[in-house]
């Protein structure tokens, strides 16, 4: 997946469902309610890359069988952007995963900020290690 700015400058490189099987390509959802449409807007729409505040456009892509993945791009005030990627299993063999480079300022690519609180854990994230593991909310110590 690829993020430019307003000014179509590369600003993040991603890499989506890494773990999916690669003979495996995504194609737009079936929105049951709509079997002509395999995206769409929500309030407002638009297809615009400069939409107004408070418009959001909604699209969703299926690899058959193991997953799917909705994307939502709102337009917040100020010409920012915002995106929420959500992940369904269609499969219980099947756990999507990104990757996202950061920590190298030299490629410009930013720093890992967020996640749960833990004692081991440095700020930013990326100058530490994080091991693979289920986010289980809850105290550490108490268990």
């Amino acid at each position: 997946m690829l993020v430019f700015n307003h000014e179509d400058e590369l600003i993040l490189e991603s890499h989506i469902g890494v773990n999916l099987p690669h003979e495996s390509h995504p194609y737009p959802c079936i929105d049951p309610d709509n079997l002509h449409a395999g995206h769409g807007h929500g309030h407002g729409g638009g297809g615009s890359s400069e939409g107004d505040a408070g418009e959001m456009e909604h699209t969703c892509l299926e690899w058959k069988n193991n997953a799917r993945l909705n994307i939502t791009h709102r337009f917040l005030e100020g010409g920012a952007n915002c995106y929420s990627l959500a992940w369904q299993s269609l499969s219980p063999d099947v756990s999507p995963m990104d990757c996202y480079p950061v920590g190298d300022e030299l490629k410009g690519q930013g720093h890992w900020y967020g996640g749960g609180e833990s004692l081991s854990a440095t700020w930013p994230l990326d100058r530490g290690h994080i091991a693979l593991s289920a986010f289980i909310t809850g105290d550490e110590v108490s268990g």
